[in-house]
């Protein structure tokens, strides 16, 4: 019985994925989100400085719609995509429209950035911790050998998100440093994954390998063989065959063209979308929230938030049967 929840487990963890367009409609709605969410904090502002209350808007407003998003309103991405964005073009009409105010300040630089990385990092462990029950469309689950999904993106979008803050400024030095940590927790997380005998997916694309070490470019050995040889159903008898997508992954997969531009399409469109918002809440709001005080939280405190979720992912997952909690 146990080993047949695995093989079920298995199955329901990865897809042939979805369309790009239906994984651009589930992410752009939390910008319409979290606009919704900063006008409306921005009223309250006005009346009352308590965070407490803004905290519990923001929830409401922001954290709540992302997490029905990807479960049970996945089927209605469309849908919410229009109604979210009526309803903040409204709001935005609504209080422009309302009484002319003061000259408004300009809007902080890093506050689009903060929105921009933010939306990764709540997209990324909401999902994370998902995919492990059926509520969750497989659609978004990763793909098993090639195609476009939710979780496959996230990948990308977590080094985008951390490329467009580092500026080019850091040196080897200060990024082993920054390494090195990352390397303890990783060692860590494997030996506790074994001594617990947590699940782990038995095709995934990183058995033994739980980070990409190494990106160059390896187009030319992909078309010479390597892409036959991971696309292929070679049994899984060895150590190479059993990590064919993570060993082939960590000497490029992100470097390959195709994925970096729609990485990279997905990155800036998102951050530019954020930017103009701001510049329109700009001429709306003479003391305007630009970002919400729960993005704020998360940016500042990213790795802290991304390593706290799996950890918490990891004790729902051992304490309770994710698979029954949806039947």
């Amino acid at each position: 019985m146990a080993d047949l929840r695995k093989i079920l487990r298995d199955q329901l963890m990865h897809s042939d994925g979805t369309t790009p367009f239906e994984i651009v409609s589930v992410i752009v709605p939390t910008l319409f989100y979290a606009t919704t969410t900063t006008i409306i904090v921005s009223l309250l502002k006005k009346q009352t400085n308590n965070q407490a209350l803004q905290f519990s808007v923001e929830f409401l407003t922001l954290v709540i719609p992302i997490v029905l998003n990807v479960t049970i309103l996945a089927d209605h991405t469309l849908e919410l995509l229009i109604t979210s964005f009526v309803v903040c073009s409204s709001l935005i009409m609504l209080v422009h429209g309302s009484k002319p105010g003061p000259k408004p300040k300009s809007q902080p630089i890093q506050e689009y950035i903060t929105n921009s990385r933010s939306t990764i990092n709540i997209i990324s462990v909401v999902a994370i911790l998902a995919v492990d029950f059926l509520v969750f469309p497989r659609k978004f689950a990763k793909t098993e050998t090639f195609g476009y999904s939710l979780m496959d993106v996230g990948v990308g979008l977590f080094i985008y998100s951390n490329g467009i803050v580092d500026g080019g400024k850091t040196n080897l030095v200060k990024s082993l440093k920054g390494c090195f940590p990352l390397l303890v927790l990783g060692t860590f997380r494997y030996l506790i994954v074994k001594e617990l005998d947590y699940h782990v997916i038995i095709n995934v694309r990183f058995i033994w390998i739980n980070a990409t070490l190494l990106m160059i470019s390896h187009e030319i050995l992909l078309e010479s063989g390597l892409k036959n040889f991971v696309l292929s159903n070679t049994k899984r008898t060895d150590f190479v065959t059993a990590n064919k997508e993570g060993l082939v992954s960590s000497m490029g997969r992100l470097a390959n063209t195709a994925y970096c531009f729609w990485i990279l399409f997905i990155g800036v469109f998102m951050t530019g979308l954020y930017y103009v918002v701001g510049q329109i809440l700009t001429h709306t709001f003479s003391n305007c929230v630009y970002s919400p005080l729960i993005f704020q939280a998360i940016n500042y405190n990213g790795l802290a938030f991304f390593l706290i979720s799996n950890v918490l992912t990891g004790l729902v997952n051992i304490l309770c049967d994710t698979l029954k909690c949806c039947v």
